[in-house]
């Protein structure tokens, strides 16, 4: 099932109490938007626990600003994706994934530890 499958054509999906947002209203408001220079993906080794990976998709704009995003996989069982804001260089976006990765499998261990089910 694709995602667009949910996504409803008219108003008719829009609950009777939302409406539609123009985003050009909102000066100010709207995220800019880059073109993307370059878009890589690969497996990248961040020293994680035996049985865990990470796939890693590099986005770098022109003026030479990075961001990214990667999915961190328990043997074949993918449980976060973890999504890099842009950052200055390269170098601190991997620093960052560094971090954000130790962190949640760190709590994914030990709430398995601790008996309770981990919310992927």
């Amino acid at each position: 099932m694709s995602v667009d499958a949910d996504i409803a054509t008219d108003d008719r999906g829009i609950p009777p109490m939302a409406s539609r947002v123009n985003a050009r209203v909102l000066s100010g408001c709207a995220a800019p938007t880059y073109p993307a220079v370059a878009m890589t993906a690969t497996r990248i080794d961040l020293d994680l626990p035996e049985g865990w990976s990470c796939w890693f998709e590099l986005q770098q704009s022109a003026e030479g600003a990075c961001s990214g995003k990667a999915e961190l996989r328990e043997g074949n069982e993918p449980r976060c994706v973890l999504v890099i804001a842009q950052q200055p260089t390269r170098e601190a976006v991997i620093e960052r994934l560094k971090f954000r990765a130790d962190y949640f499998v760190g709590e994914w261990r030990m709430r398995q530890r601790e008996g309770g089910t981990p919310r992927p």
